[in-house]
């Protein structure tokens, strides 16, 4: 659910085309339960082509708002993803020693309404695109065409996200790379303004074969605390959170 989780691994196969063959990790040990394969990525993101939102499917995000503790509520920035341990699938393929460390940079808000007793809810809006800035002067561009938040509590938030990216070419908007990535994300407190980003996240490729399986941390710095945010990229969350407190029986919660 980095988002996400992310959260990202767009440009591994271009840095690891930089390094020399380096002997596979060892296996992975009590991994979390990821998917053996994934259905194909939309034919638009093929490499070569060019990066055109029009072309693909219509990301139309649902009404779903999960509360959240007060530690986690704010707007985060990320710059660098640390990857600890990995297991290849692809025999052929070198892969650089673990650890190393990529450029992963992107800001990401938690919580945008609260309800009538101060308790912070946040908006998980999915499906959703958004753009990175990776290795080597690239985007990265993301869809995330499905979340899951199977653990929310005081401790820890772990979000299950699933969908397909692409490396661009900032300049030509020319696709280089697609990717499909299946997440699980770990979200816990990390200091004040501070929370870590513990992610076991399984790569296919662009016909949805696995490639590689990473476990990788990121550290968050909080850059803006908890504002109420009540219009979002074109829609109305104050109206979409009075709905959604209605409809699940909440609507004495209504601020």
């Amino acid at each position: 659910m980095r988002s996400s989780l992310g959260s990202y691994f767009l440009v591994l196969n271009i840095v690891l085309a930089l390094f020399p063959a380096a002997a596979l990790s060892e296996p992975l040990r009590g991994e979390v339960e990821h998917s053996e394969t994934v259905p194909a990525a939309p034919l638009s993101m093929m490499p070569g082509a060019k990066l055109d939102e029009e072309a693909l499917p219509k990301l139309i995000p649902g009404n779903n708002w999960i509360a959240i503790p007060n530690w986690f509520a704010g707007t985060w920035q990320f710059k660098t993803e640390k990857v600890t341990r990995m297991r290849v699938f692809v025999k052929d393929k070198a892969y650089p020693p673990v650890p190393f460390t990529l450029r992963n940079e992107f800001q990401r808000a938690h919580g945008q309404q609260k309800d009538k007793s101060g308790q912070i809810w946040d908006y998980i809006k999915v499906p959703y695109s958004y753009t990175t800035k990776v290795n080597d002067g690239y985007l990265g561009y993301e869809r995330i065409v499905s979340v899951e938040v199977p653990i929310c509590n005081d401790d820890e938030i772990i979000r299950k996200a699933f969908g397909p990216d692409s490396v661009v070419d900032p300049n030509s908007q020319e696709i280089l790379l697609t990717q499909q990535k299946q997440s699980v994300n770990r979200y816990t407190k990390f200091g004040d303004d501070a929370i870590l980003l513990d992610s076991s996240t399984k790569i296919f490729d662009i016909q949805g074969s696995p490639t590689v399986l990473k476990i990788s941390e990121m550290v968050g710095m909080r850059v803006k605390p908890y504002e109420e945010i009540d219009e979002q990229d074109g829609r109305n969350l104050k109206e979409l959170f009075a709905q959604f407190l209605t409809s699940n029986g909440k609507k004495d919660l209504i601020p």
